[in-house]
């Protein structure tokens, strides 16, 4: 077994990293029905019948002054919260063969803190679609 450092997980939103990432959280949640039926004799039963996922991003605000074509600034954020849409993500290692979970996810919030003595922040929170996580690996 080998550890794998926080660095070496990332998220892509639209196919580009989160330009000026710092941390995050991926979370993936079983939806869980509870039902009791008179011949289990009143005790409850519970099946999985479905799972949810959202996750965040913490970053420091960059803006692309380089022409990175792989990278989201501060623009692209704004514009991808303010599309309202769905948009593709990919979480997952950075080198090939590395295990990629994939799916659609909405922006549920966005946030950006400055003050007078740090880089500016951002937040990002996410919540996926019901068409679940496709399970992968880094190809390139």
């Amino acid at each position: 077994m080998t550890k794998i450092k926080g660095y070496d997980l990332r998220f892509k939103l639209g196919g580009k990293k989160c330009a000026g990432a710092t941390s995050g959280s991926f979370k993936i949640t079983p939806e869980v029905k509870e039902s009791k039926i008179k011949d289990d004799k009143g005790k409850t039963s519970r099946e999985v019948v479905g799972y949810g996922n959202s996750f965040s991003i913490n970053g420091t605000v960059m803006l692309n002054e380089d022409g990175d074509s792989e990278s989201m600034d501060l623009k692209d954020l704004r514009a991808a919260v303010k599309l309202g849409a769905p948009i593709p993500f990919v979480y997952g290692g950075v080198n090939v063969g590395d295990a990629t979970e994939s799916g659609t996810m909405i922006i549920t919030d966005y946030s950006e803190d400055t003050d007078s003595e740090n880089y500016a922040t951002y937040t990002l929170s996410c919540t996926g679609e019901d068409s679940g996580l496709t399970t992968g690996s880094v190809t390139e």
